[in-house]
C-alpha cells in the first residue's frame, strides 16, 4: 500500500481534530493536578524539614480545613465533570451521520475487508472516495470479532457477527490512509490491513468511469436486494406501495420507529432488519400475526445486506438506488487481469510472488510443480489444482501450512480463476 508520510498519523478531518482536542483538554487538566499536588509535596518536604542540630518539634495537631478540603473535592469534580461534557459532546458528532452520507458496506471477515458500493462494486481491502465525500461505513463480520479503525480519522469500531455496527467519516484531505483491525481475529490478524483511498474529484470521476466500463455482471446492491425478495417470495406478505398484507409494508419503513405488540417502539434500522429476517418472533409488530418464518440458513449475510439496501430504497429516510448498467461481454483471461484480481482480492497478503515464506505457499515456480499436500498426496499444480485450491483449499492442504485460508467460491469468478492462473504461469 502506498504511503502518505505527511499526512499518515495526523488528524485528516475537523472531527478528528475535536478527538485531539478532548485528549489534550484532558492531558492540560492532567498536568495542572500533577503539577500542584507534586508541587506542593515538594515544597512542604523542603520548607519542613529537619534540619541538622534543630531541637525536635511538635507537629501541629490539624484536625481539619473546610476551605482546602472544600477545594479539593470541588476542583476535580469541575474538572471530571469538563472531561465529561466536552468528551459527550465530541462522541456525539462521531456517532450522528450528517445527511447525504454515502453508505459502503464493509464485510470483514479471516482476514480482510470487503467493500460493497451501492452500485454493486466490490473491492477487497480498498476503498476510495472523492475529497469533500461524507461516507458512512455500514459493518458485519462473516466469522468473528474485527477491529476497523482509521488512525488519521480517529474513528474506530468493533465489526461483530451477527449484527451492524457503523462508523463515518468526511474525506477532507487527499492521501492514502491505512484501516487496521484492531481485535485480535486470529493468525493472519497483523496481515489484516486495507487503504481509504481519499481523491481529488476529477481523479475520483476518473477512475470512477474506468470501473464502471469494466466487464462486470453485478448488479447495483438495491437491485440485487429485490432480485432475493422476488426468489424468497417476501412480496407475497410485504408490500411496497404502502398497502397491507399479512406482513406491515416496506414502504417508507427505513428509518422510521414501529410500534410493537406491547407498546414499545424499535427504530427501523439494518439491525431491526437483520432481525426481523432470522428471528422474526423476536419484535412482533403491533397489528400482525406472528407467523412468518425464520430464514436462517436460507438466506447468506451478503443476500440480507441487499435485502436491507433494497427496503432502504423504498423509503425517503433511505438512498436511492442507482441505476443498472448492461453487462459487456466478458474479457478472454491474461496474466495482467489476474495480477488486477490477485491484488483486488488481498491474496498477495498470505501468498509471495518471490518466493518468500508467508501464511501460504509462494506462487514462484508453483505452475507445474509438484506439491506435497499434507495427507501425503503429491499432485501437480496445474489449472484445475489452482481452481479447485481457490474454491476449496481444505482439501488440498499443502504440507507445512495451517489450514486458513477461506473459499472464494461466490467471491472470485470462473473467468478471475482463469486469469490468475495465467498470472501464476508468469512467475517461474
Amino acid at each position: 500500500m502506498p504511503e502518505t508520510s505527511h499526512i499518515a498519523y495526523g488528524a485528516a478531518s475537523h472531527v478528528a481534530a475535536e478527538v485531539d482536542s478532548v485528549f489534550l483538554f484532558i492531558l492540560i487538566i492532567a498536568a495542572f493536578f500533577f503539577i500542584t499536588t507534586q508541587g506542593a509535596l515538594i515544597y512542604l518536604a523542603l520548607r519542613y524539614r529537619k534540619k541538622k542540630g534543630e531541637p525536635e518539634r511538635q507537629t501541629a495537631y490539624i484536625t481539619k480545613n473546610t476551605v482546602l478540603e472544600g477545594l479539593w473535592i470541588g476542583l476535580p469534580s469541575l474538572a471530571v465533570f469538563a472531561i465529561f461534557l466536552y468528551g459527550y459532546t465530541v462522541w456525539e458528532d462521531l456517532r450522528t451521520v450528517p445527511e447525504g452520507a454515502e453508505e459502503i458496506n464493509v464485510l470483514a471477515r479471516q482476514w480482510l475487508y470487503e467493500f460493497k458500493y451501492a452500485d454493486g462494486r466490490k473491492y477487497v481491502n480498498e476503498v476510495r472516495v472523492p475529497v469533500g465525500q461524507t461516507v458512512k461505513f455500514t459493518m458485519t463480520s462473516a466469522d468473528v470479532l474485527h477491529g476497523f479503525f482509521i488512525p488519521s480519522y480517529r474513528v474506530k469500531q468493533d465489526i461483530l457477527p451477527g449484527r451492524y455496527t457503523y462508523v463515518w467519516l468526511k474525506a477532507e484531505t487527499p492521501g492514502d490512509f491505512y484501516i487496521f483491525c484492531t481485535q485480535y481475529c486470529g493468525y493472519g490478524h497483523s496481515q489484516m490491513r486495507a487503504t481509504l483511498k481519499v481523491m481529488p474529484g476529477d481523479q475520483y470521476q476518473a477512475w470512477y468511469l474506468k470501473e464502471t466500463s469494466k466487464p462486470t455482471a453485478g448488479l447495483p446492491l438495491a437491485e440485487e436486494g429485490r432480485a432475493v425478495v422476488l426468489k424468497l417470495g417476501c412480496l407475497a406478505c410485504h408490500s411496497t406501495d404502502g398497502t397491507v398484507k399479512v406482513g406491515p409494508t416496506w414502504e417508507d419503513l427505513y428509518g422510521s420507529r414501529v410500534l410493537l405488540e406491547g407498546g414499545n417502539t424499535v427504530a427501523a434500522d439494518d439491525n431491526y432488519i437483520r432481525e426481523s429476517i432470522l428471528e422474526p418472533g423476536a419484535k412482533i409488530v403491533k397489528g400482525f400475526s406472528n407467523i412468518m418464518p425464520t430464514f436462517k440458513g436460507v438466506i447468506t449475510e451478503d443476500e440480507i445486506t441487499a435485502v436491507i439496501a433494497y427496503i432502504r430504497s423504498l423509503s425517503p429516510k433511505g438512498m436511492a438506488a442507482p441505476t443498472a448498467r448492461l453487462a459487456a461481454p466478458a474479457a478472454p483471461p491474461s496474466a495482467a487481469k489476474g495480477k488486477e484480481a490477485v491484488e483486488k482480492n488481498g491474496c498477495l497478503a498470505c501468498h509471495s510472488t518471490d518466493g518468500s515464506k508467508k501464511v501460504g505457499p509462494t506462487w514462484k515456480g508453483l505452475y507445474g510443480a509438484k506439491v506435497t499436500l499434507a495427507d501425503g498426496r503429491v499432485m501437480t499444480a496445474d489449472d484445475q489444482y489452482i481452481k479447485e485450491h481457490i474454491y476449496d483449499p481444505s482439501t488440498l492442504l499443502v504440507k507445512g501450512f495451517p489450514n486458513i485460508m477461506p473459499s472464494y467460491k461466490g467471491i472470485i469468478s470462473d473467468d478471475d480463476v482463469a486469469s490468475i492462473t495465467e498470472y501464476i504461469k508468469t512467475l517461474k
